[in-house]
């Protein structure tokens, strides 16, 4: 089984590479052990899942695939909203070209997808940094780790930051596949990359710039790959104010 979910990873990052886009694996149960009941996957706990995370080829992909439709019914949708509405058809063609076939015949839809950007009364259905941590893909550094350490009242402020030891924090999470009809009862965990080697200052230096939204957080580490100034300005940008600074993306898609 194991040599399987390998076989599977392998097949999907090399169709998912060139859209700037990365697979890891993990079993619902490792997840599921770490969260509070409300954030749990209604799936055995030996079900494969699937994180996708995206780094700076992701954006410049975004922007090639809609300035050369036609993409039918997405049209309307990217131009209320690229990011979400090109992650959501990137991920469902790679889960159509790849996952599909290794979850093997069924009457409904054997992959269940769920996006980083879904939202469930208010809150994610999905605790993506959690996924990154569990999948061994990134490192999730949270205030835990500073306790004793630091005062309370500082540390009680701060915001959990993840850190990809290629990619530093120029990346994103783009969603989780659940492959309901594949099991995994003895896929290890894998153990993520802690980039800081356990010193405490570098952990609090980087949940502190995060916190305060600081785009230095990024750089925490030395990266293969940065953000273009464009992409940076896009992300720092709020959703509602896009369309007028980004006016090109919002074009009319049917021109």
């Amino acid at each position: 089984k194991n040599n399987q979910v390998d076989e599977l990873l392998r097949e999907v990052n090399t169709y998912s590479a060139s859209f700037g886009l990365e697979a890891h694996a993990f079993r619902v149960g490792d997840y599921n052990k770490v969260v509070d009941d409300i954030y749990k996957l209604p799936y055995d706990d030996s079900i494969l899942a699937v994180l996708f995370l995206s780094n700076a080829d992701f954006f410049e992909g975004m922007k090639q695939t809609f300035s050369n439709p036609p993409l039918g019914e997405w049209k309307e949708k990217f131009k209320m909203a690229p990011i979400n509405t090109y992650t959501e058809y990137r991920l469902q063609n790679i889960a159509f070209a790849t996952l599909q076939r290794w979850c093997g015949k069924s009457k409904t839809n054997p992959i269940h997808m769920i996006h980083d950007f879904e939202m469930v009364n208010h809150r994610p259905r999905i605790l993506v940094q959690t996924a990154g941590h569990v999948s061994g893909a990134t490192y999730y550094y949270q205030r835990t780790e500073l306790k004793g350490i630091y005062p309370d009242e500082e540390i009680s402020k701060l915001y959990g930051s993840s850190v990809h030891p290629t990619f530093g924090g120029f990346f994103g999470f783009r969603g989780v596949a659940i492959l309901s009809t594949l099991n995994a009862p003895d896929l290890p965990k894998r153990e993520p990359i802690d980039v800081f080697f356990g010193n405490k200052e570098k952990i609090y230096n980087l949940l502190g710039r995060f916190t305060v939204e600081d785009p230095s957080f990024r750089d925490s580490i030395p990266v293969a790959k940065r953000y273009s100034k464009e992409q940076i300005s896009f992300f720092q940008t709020k959703p509602d104010e896009r369309p007028k600074k980004f006016a090109y993306f919002y074009k009319d898609m049917s021109e």
